[in-house]
């Protein structure tokens, strides 16, 4: 009620208060009773007129905006296994402080059906030659992410050969090895960051040992020669999609095998591919990988026919079984006749 209409309405009732006080003692109890009722009734009313009003509801508080360091740790986390998968790549580093453990089993299969020239009967003769091989290659590998945004790598094979060769229909030979193959030491750097249209571009350079036993004119699980490869990568992201493309160059070293100077010859590769989020937790990727090898040299003379072209398309999926462990399944296919008809890679990368 209105406060002008409730100070009206107690000061009628005080007029009818008034006129009825005189006669109080020659009343009987029930008027009294009701003046009683009135002043009750006059004080309730002043009580609510003198209360103050009712505050609206307050509006429930906002949620607290995200600071912008949460917002990025979301961003790494719904793309954790494209993170991971780059790593593999050579697309990117390692944070400094974290290292990854990587077992690596690996199948190659080359099979060729060609003439050739071969011993039969202790007589070089032409014939046809089917060769088979198959190569099985276990390793672990060890990378640690370090300051100035750069990683060091380790990996350590063991290798297992088969090669059956038939010749001519009428032989057949087939010859079985296995040791410890070469060991790999790597690093890398990047050198940017992608900024607006500016890829990220990363330096490696990596060593491959002698360390694994050859044999001239055997089957062998190590290659015999020091190699040294250094090599760019440039990565470009277009969510979801992750654009790399990179190019190495392999010195391999000359040594001295029984009294005669060998040379494998130096290769210069490419590579291209693109890696696609298909969820936080998986990943796809596609590439093409094209490696021209040069002549061998023995005693400084080039072998004619020595040099070798390797074209691969390269499949592979990733995802996440937990928050530390990748699966990592890549397929190669082999577009040349130098190349291996198929790899098969199974890598289970572990993150701490």
């Amino acid at each position: 009620m209105p406060p002008f209409a409730a100070r009206c309405s107690s000061f009628f009732a005080y007029l009818l208060l008034s006129a009825l006080a005189p006669q109080t003692h020659a009343q009987t109890d029930p008027r009294d009773a009701l003046i009683e009722d009135l002043r009750r009734r006059i004080d309730a009313l002043e009580r609510r007129v003198n209360e103050p009003t009712t505050a609206p509801p307050a509006a429930p508080p906002s949620p607290p905006a995200k600071p912008p360091v949460q917002e990025s740790a979301e961003k790494d986390e719904s793309s954790r296994a494209l993170e991971r998968t780059l790593v593999r790549e050579g697309g990117l580093v390692l944070p400094a402080g974290t290292f990854e453990v990587e077992p690596r089993l690996e199948y190659t299969y080359r099979g060729s059906d060609a003439l050739a020239i071969v011993n039969l009967g202790g007589l070089a003769q032409v014939a046809e030659q089917d060769l088979k091989r198959n190569e099985v290659e276990a390793s672990l590998g060890i990378r640690v992410g370090l300051p100035w945004s750069s990683q060091v790598e380790l990996r350590v094979p063991y290798v297992w050969l088969h090669q059956n060769r038939a010749i001519g229909g009428t032989q057949s030979e087939s010859e079985r090895t296995s040791g410890a193959g070469d060991l790999e030491l790597g690093m890398a750097k990047q050198l940017f960051t992608e900024r607006g249209a500016r890829p990220s571009l990363l330096a490696s350079l990596n060593w491959t040992s002698r360390t694994g036993e050859n044999e001239l004119g055997r089957l062998s699980p190590g290659s015999g020669f020091h190699q040294l490869q250094g090599g760019l990568t440039a990565v470009k992201r277009q969510d979801p999609l992750v654009f790399f493309a990179g190019l190495s160059y392999s010195a391999v070293l000359e040594r001295t095998r029984s009294g005669t100077d060998v040379d494998p010859g130096d290769a210069i590769a490419v590579k291209a591919g693109a890696l696609l989020a298909a969820s936080p937790e998986t990943s796809l990727r596609a590439g093409f990988e094209l490696s021209r090898f040069g002549r061998t040299k023995i005693g400084g003379t080039g072998i004619p026919g020595s040099e070798a072209t390797v074209a691969m398309l390269d499949l592979g999926i990733a995802s996440l079984l937990s928050s530390r462990t990748l699966f990592d399944l890549q397929l190669g296919i082999g577009l040349t006749p130098d190349a291996p008809d198929f790899q098969l890679r199974l890598s289970l990368p572990i993150r701490f």
